[in-house]
Formats: C-alpha cells, structure tokens, sequence
C-alpha cells in the first residue's frame, strides 16, 4: 500500500526493485556498510554476475556489438570490424567499469 500523492487516499501497488552492489552483500554487512535489516528487506535472491574480467571470452563479441551500435546512433560509416590487433588489447584489459567502460571505449574508438 502507497498514498496517492496530495491524497489520503491509499492505493494497491506491485513492485520490484533490482539493485546492484559492486560487491557481495554479505561482504558489505561484514564491513559495516551494508545494514543486515536492508539486506533482509531487499530479499533473498541474490544473483552474481561476474565481471567483465572474468568473461574475457565475451569481450569480443561486445565489443562487435558496441561498435555496430555506434555506426547505427551515428549514421556515422566507421569501421564495420576491428583491425586483427586491436582484439587482443581490448581482452587484455583490465576493465574495472565492466561493460559500461568497455562501451566508452569502443565509442572513442570508432
């Protein structure tokens, strides 16, 4: 139940909420930043998506994606595939912004 703004009226409501913690939420109530009662309330199925790092073989064909994506928002006629050395590089990285920084990059690059 929820009140309808600038009503006393209450209203029925469905929701969900999805949150992303850069960490586990077991390890961030252990550290003290995460209240248990917070965690316990956001509900209990967790879902770990392992970062980009760990998934080097999907660097690629992100990579691939992202720069079709640029040519198409653009309209700009760019490069259509990646030079056979850039690949390597771009799996080699380190990528602490996941895939949002990967994206910036190929942005930069095309």
């Amino acid at each position: 139940m929820c009140t309808d703004l600038g009503t006393d009226r209450d209203v029925m409501v469905q929701c969900r909420l999805i949150v992303g913690l850069r960490e586990c939420p077991e390890t961030l109530m252990a550290a003290g930043t995460l209240l248990p009662d917070l965690r316990y309330r956001l509900g209990f199925c967790v879902v770990r998506l392992p970062c980009l790092e760990e998934r080097r073989e999907e660097i690629g064909p992100l990579a691939a994606l992202f720069l079709s994506r640029c040519r198409e928002e653009t309209g700009v006629l760019g490069p259509q595939r990646f030079a056979p050395d850039v690949l390597p590089v771009l799996e080699a990285g380190a990528w602490p912004g996941n895939v949002r920084e990967l994206q910036a990059v190929i942005r930069l690059l095309s």
